[in-house]
């Protein structure tokens, strides 16, 4: 995933995708053939839940600051899988917009035109849609963990699985040798990242069938984005140890304008090393064992 955009501080709502769907006329788009809404009204639909899932995760994870009582870290918990899922679900609808301007008939040229859109967003979508799919289907957990500092915290949370020998921990598929965890300040970044991501690759696609120009005075905004950049601006700036090395999303807020880019240049901030771990952990009953993240020897 590589993106570079600005997004400017305007009322209005003007992504990538938007501004190429709103080119096409009545007679290039196809959505009653194959019994879709019209894409605008998809994509702005799908859009809107996704966003609204990440803004309220942004604010349930802010109130971690203030407490760390168990129903604040229960609405995070809950917050944080309403994202997963709500994102997974509008990465699939951004395929259901991109068959709209496709006729029936053109079906062989729909399929190409999917498998290269996917083929764009893969690394992204494997990141989120891996961890919706434990959630859905293989009974996994989401579990809040937070770094606390005498001058800051930084709140995360990982995928609780069971590992071998009746041992519940951060699932290895999502989390390397079961052995970390993702920072809100990273992931929201990063979210943020993907969904302009997404959203410009998806406006290529649509581009490559209508052939329409590229409009290169176009300025892109979302109010809904700017809220959540500048929460995340104000209490989110530590990522956990292992993210230092990793690619860093930038949600930068400058003036009028949020420049979002990914991977970024600039390096994020290293939490100290004498720090104070806070989790959550839930029994079943039955199993006796867990396995916590930065816990094993050597760290």
């Amino acid at each position: 995933m590589h993106i570079t955009i600005t997004l400017y501080k305007e009322d209005q709502v003007a992504l990538p995708c938007t501004e190429e769907l709103q080119k096409l006329s009545d007679n290039e788009i196809y959505n009653k053939q194959r019994n879709l809404r019209h894409p605008i009204a998809l994509y702005s639909k799908s859009l809107n839940t996704a966003l609204k899932s990440l803004e309220e995760l942004t604010n349930a994870t802010r109130e971690l600051l203030f407490s760390q009582e168990n129903s604040v870290l229960e609405t995070a918990k809950e917050k944080t899988k309403s994202y997963l899922l709500d994102l997974f679900t509008h990465l699939e609808d951004c395929k259901a917009v991109l068959k709209t301007v496709y006729p029936p008939e053109q079906e062989k040229e729909l399929q190409k035109a999917l498998r290269n859109f996917s083929s764009l967003i893969e690394s992204f979508r494997k990141h989120i849609a891996i961890q919706a799919n434990k959630i859905k289907h293989n009974q996994s957990e989401i579990r809040t963990i937070t770094f606390h500092w005498s001058a800051g915290f930084s709140p995360g949370y990982f995928i609780e699985s069971m590992l071998p020998n009746e041992v519940l921990g951060p699932d290895p598929e999502v989390h390397p040798q079961s052995n970390s965890a993702f920072s809100y300040a990273r992931e929201i970044r990063k979210s943020i990242c993907g969904i302009f991501f997404v959203s410009s690759a998806l406006a290529t696609a649509i581009r490559e069938k209508t052939k329409k120009p590229i409009n290169n005075q176009q300025r892109y905004s979302h109010p809904q984005i700017e809220k959540i950049s500048e929460i995340i601006r104000l209490y989110f700036d530590f990522y956990f140890p292992d993210e230092i090395h990793k690619p860093n999303p930038r949600v930068e807020l400058k003036n009028s304008e949020i420049k979002i880019s990914y991977p970024s240049k600039i390096k994020p901030k290293a939490m100290p090393q004498r720090v104070r771990i806070k989790t959550t952990l839930a029994g079943d009953g039955y199993t006796k064992s867990f396995a916590l993240p930065y816990f094993k020897e050597g760290q």
